[in-house]
């Protein structure tokens, strides 16, 4: 399903989806919604009394099963993205009970590469 941020009500407008980003076709009694990489997002029939209801059925909330295997990027997420040179730190002095041995990963977390970006300072 594709998100848009702004939308508050669960009555979409053309004009809603069309600020979102998403392309939006009627032909023959059909309404094609795509996203901004051309995806196909949703196929509606028309209903009897000029209406297009999409029923939306979440099998599974994705965002809320994150689940990773390895130790190190686990503690990561649970300490707030802390760095892993703290976490390491915190292993080796041995400041958190049941922390395991964290060598240092050198893959980027996208989470903190996406929140550390720069921003210009504050006007004077």
């Amino acid at each position: 399903m594709y998100f848009i941020p702004t939308l508050t009500t669960n009555i979409v407008s053309l004009g809603q989806l069309d600020e979102g980003g998403c392309d939006v076709h009627i032909r023959h009694g059909i309404l094609r919604v795509r996203d901004k990489g051309n995806r196909l997002v949703a196929k509606v029939k028309r209903s009897a009394n000029r209406l297009y209801t999409l029923c939306v059925n979440i099998a599974r909330l994705l965002c809320l099963t994150v689940h990773r295997d390895d130790g190190p990027w686990r503690w990561h997420e649970r300490y707030g993205y802390l760095h892993f040179d703290a976490l390491q730190k915190l292993s080796k002095q041995k400041m958190v009970d049941g922390l395991p041995p964290v060598e240092h990963v050198h893959q980027l977390c996208t989470d903190c590469v996406a929140t550390k970006l720069k921003r210009r300072p504050f006007p004077a």
